[in-house]
């Protein structure tokens, strides 16, 4: 037979073959809008949980320790930077600390500082063109590569 009877003896429901279709026609199209409706919901949910840039990532204050000596920079997020190192013996020269600061950029991992002010050695650092790259960053650490130093590969701590 092309009816269907649905409910009990006290309240039933006819339906033919096209209304049977019809009905799976609505259902379908309302499970696609929620299914719509619940992966937009997922995607939105997900936008507030982006990753941070390494950019970001990088303004902060962070410190590294070799040798018994302690540097210490911080990168703001204005495109400046200050920082303070313990330079060690030079050849002649005795230990001292270098204050220094300038600006910086960042092209991809590459890190260029522009050194503006400089305490060391009749402010000769001023005026200096520096670069690292950054091998690894995140929320507590960050490894650069000293890329005017010979490659010379340092772990830096975040200190805020």
């Amino acid at each position: 037979s092309n009816t269907w009877k649905i409910g009990d003896s006290r309240m039933h429901l006819s339906l033919t073959k096209g209304h049977v279709q019809m009905l799976n026609r609505k259902a379908i199209s309302r499970l696609l809008a929620c299914l719509m409706l619940l992966m937009v919901a997922a995607s939105m949910n997900g936008c507030g949980k982006s990753e941070p840039s390494t950019r970001d990532l990088l303004i902060g204050t962070w410190q590294t320790s070799a040798d018994g000596k302690t540097d210490v920079i911080t990168y703001h997020a204005d495109g400046s930077f200050g920082g303070k190192w313990e330079t060690g013996s030079w050849g002649i020269l005795t230990p001292t600390i270098v204050i220094i600061s300038g600006n910086w950029t960042l092209d991809g991992k590459t890190v260029k500082y522009t050194v503006t002010k400089s305490s060391f050695n009749n402010k000769e650092l001023s005026g200096q063109i520096m670069t690292d790259t950054i091998m690894l960053i995140n929320d507590t650490t960050v490894v650069l590569r000293d890329e005017t130093a010979g490659g010379e590969i340092s772990t830096w701590i975040r200190q805020n």
